[in-house]
């Protein structure tokens, strides 16, 4: 029984509220780094109020995740807020409690602008820490209410890609802090040294962003000057971490998810090429030869090599029974053949059924 108001996982409601929170914590992850490092002397009103109006979204996701969305445990779907709630509050409350201290507003309303105003949101930046658990419903919602087909390779290839686009931005933004020129200490930076006093902010951006790109990646195509000691740490530090992250991290993703591919299409390619053997040797005839290739073929493109057996067997028996009963009492009930057997009949019955792979057409029976 859900309590009314309770958005279930996959529910539309829950999808919309994974994907708010998303998209928040994204603006999050952009702008309190810019802010920080492309800070002006003035920070714009509409800019305190779009932080404010998204601060308020996240205000809101604590009282969601205490009163309305449901959360998804390994032994069933936790459906009651006290129960939900409280789970809640023991575990992701401990960092959301932190990112709700207005400290941005209150240095807003008292004049701190700039950096410092940046500074100041840093805490705001702790709801990032979630991000993956709205990512994951996201995915979850978009598997069950779409033709699309979201898979645990491409969603690892996103994350390791979005990762290093994250990286990218937040050095790229130290970087340009660390460029920027001291009035009262005036020195040679890769600003100065680059020709950028005088661009505007995007274009100093976009130039700190190829200088992160290509040092996170490795590359090190070295246009933009490294001047400082300051941006020489910071340069070893993105090498070392890109030596992780790119090198190690994404080539070991990547070629994981190749060599289960090449696996698998090695073991069908040798069960296809074992069977023609055996029916040229056996002189089978050839229309049964075509259905049984088409056999391997439905296996192979359109059920994915799913073993229902293999996975009933790694259940247990009552979750097993359960799914066997609810794929199955109903067609029989409503078979005029078991019209005479009682319930319990039929569930004994249903133990006693095997999972069988058939291929669209083909006849299982003749009555």
């Amino acid at each position: 029984k859900v309590t009314k108001g309770v958005f279930l996982p996959n529910s539309p409601g829950y999808f919309g509220w994974c994907l708010v929170t998303f998209l928040g914590c994204i603006y999050y992850i952009i702008s309190i780094p810019l802010k920080i490092s492309f800070a002006t002397s003035a920070t714009s009103l509409s800019a305190f109020l779009l932080d404010l109006l998204v601060d308020t979204i996240f205000v809101a996701d604590v009282y969601m995740c205490l009163r309305k969305l449901a959360v998804k445990m390994p032994s069933g779907i936790m459906s009651d807020p006290k129960q939900f709630g409280k789970h809640y509050l023991e575990t992701d409350f401990r960092f959301d409690r932190l990112s709700l201290i207005p400290l941005a507003t209150c240095a807003y309303l008292f004049g701190a602008r700039g950096t410092l105003y940046g500074c100041a949101r840093l805490f705001q930046l702790l709801r990032v820490v979630r991000i993956g658990k709205y990512l994951g419903g996201l995915v979850e919602g978009i598997n069950v209410r779409s033709s699309l087909d979201i898979t645990t390779a491409s969603l690892r290839i996103f994350q390791i890609f979005a990762l290093i686009i994250v990286l990218v931005h937040l050095f790229g933004c130290v970087f340009h802090l660390l460029g920027i020129e001291d009035e009262d200490s005036p020195g040679e930076t890769w600003i100065v040294v680059d020709g950028m006093e005088d661009e505007p902010s995007s274009r100093r951006y976009l130039r700190s962003f190829y200088w992160s790109l290509y040092t996170i990646t490795t590359i090190g195509f070295g246009s933009v000057p490294v001047v400082t000691i300051p941006e020489r740490i910071l340069a070893m530090a993105t090498m070392a971490i890109g030596a992780v992250i790119c090198d190690a991290g994404l080539t070991a993703v990547l070629a994981s998810i190749i060599s289960n591919k090449d696996r698998q299409a090695g073991t069908n390619s040798r069960r296809i090429q074992c069977c023609k053997l055996y029916m040229e040797t056996t002189d089978v005839a050839e229309t049964l030869q075509e259905r049984i290739l088409d056999f391997y073929s439905y296996t192979d493109n359109s059920v994915k090599n799913v073993n229902e057996d293999e996975i009933l067997g790694s259940l247990s028996p009552s979750l097993a029974s359960e799914i066997v009963q609810y794929f199955c009492l109903f067609p029989l009930r409503s078979c005029a053949l078991f019209d005479k057997y009682e319930g319990g009949a039929i569930y004994s019955l249903i133990k006693l059924m095997k999972p069988y792979l058939a291929v669209p057409g083909e006849c299982l029976s003749r009555i």
